[in-house]
């Protein structure tokens, strides 16, 4: 049975990567990201045409796909597509995600091919070497499934808890305006998340290619799952969206333990868990009366409060945040605002 549990904390590691991506994404930008799948695949099968079709060691190929070209997608997307869908609907958001998905998988093709992948290298050098952990092996592409989990944990607790910009990221949950007129550049926080989900997306799709095989149908199953987990978390809780991501890959493995393999009740089963951790905590919500705001990272109470009625107001408010500051004043107020002195003159 532990060796179930160990082999389930793997994909439950690579749900709570892709969930800690699509936490953060929308605590900020208030976008579902619903092409973070695709974008895991993109960066992943960058890593496979870097390392075993060009021969590239694996540190460099890592360096450049995780690392460089994850982040620079991110960066993109939000320059020239989310940046001006800022202060539309929920719904529109939703449908340009689902657009970049859509339109990165045929991208794929032109620039890398269509070739059939069956296997695809993980971060562990080849042969993957397997230590034994009270008789249950361990591989090393597990180990740093596990060491990445932890990673992410430890830095969401300190980033977001303990320094200046987890202040502003969380202050941008609540009000954009009135972070703007603070004097930090919402834009610039905003992009930052993107860059951070991005890459994200591009580790979680190269953790997983090993598990799961590079294949778009595959990575986006998976990807979509890690929903549960954001669900759980009520779209905005880090530490609780990797520990249900945990959970789900350790409960696939238990039905694995206790059900036939290969039985058609463990077929049906196995893709239903994370839909079932979905209904329960949102059944779960809802009879507690805790919902989730769909006001959240796209304007909360305070900038509904404070802004007017029409879109062209809210930018103009939005994007003079430096000139609002350094107005002539003769009343200074001062309101504590997710942690942020952010001084309104008038």
């Amino acid at each position: 049975m532990l060796q179930y549990i160990v082999a389930g904390c793997v994909l439950g590691g690579i749900y709570a990567v892709a969930a800690g991506g699509l936490t953060i994404t929308y605590q900020s930008a208030g976008v579902l990201n619903f092409s973070f799948g695709a974008i895991a695949y993109t960066v992943a099968r960058l890593y496979y045409w870097l390392n075993t079709q060009h021969h590239w060691a694996i540190v460099p190929a890592a360096f450049v796909s995780v690392a460089l070209v994850g982040p620079a997608l991110g960066a993109l997307l939000y320059l020239a597509l989310f940046r001006h869908l800022r202060l539309s609907s929920t719904l529109v958001k939703v449908m340009a995600t689902i657009g970049v998905s859509v339109a990165l998988v045929p991208l794929n093709t032109v620039l890398f091919g269509s070739k059939t992948i069956l296997s695809a290298p993980g971060l562990a050098p080849q042969p993957v070497h397997v230590f034994h952990v009270a008789g249950v092996p361990v591989t090393m592409d597990q180990v740093i499934v596990y060491a990445f989990v932890v990673a992410l944990l430890v830095a969401g607790f300190l980033v977001l808890g303990y320094t200046d910009i987890g202040l502003r990221v969380r202050a941008m949950v609540d009000s954009p305006a009135m972070t703007s007129l603070s004097g930090t550049s919402s834009a610039g926080v905003s992009m930052g998340v993107w860059v951070v989900s991005t890459g994200l997306a591009g580790l979680a799709g190269v953790l997983a290619a090993p598990i799961i095989g590079l294949e778009p149908g595959n990575m986006n199953l998976v990807m979509l799952s890690a929903f549960a987990a954001v669900i759980a978390a009520r779209l905005r809780n880090l530490a609780i969206s990797v520990v249900v991501g945990l959970a789900m890959g350790i409960a696939g493995s238990l039905v694995l333990y206790a059900l036939p393999p290969d039985s058609q009740i463990t077929g049906d089963v196995l893709p239903s868990i994370p839909f079932i951790v979905s209904a329960v905590f949102l059944a779960y919500y809802t009879v507690r009366g805790a919902a989730v705001d769909e006001t959240l990272g796209v304007g909360g109470a305070l900038d509904r409060a404070i802004r007017p009625q029409d879109a062209e107001s809210v930018r103009a408010i939005a994007g003079s945040g430096s000139a609002a500051v350094g107005c002539p004043c003769a009343l200074l107020l001062r309101r504590r605002f997710g942690g942020i002195w952010v001084s309104l003159q008038r």
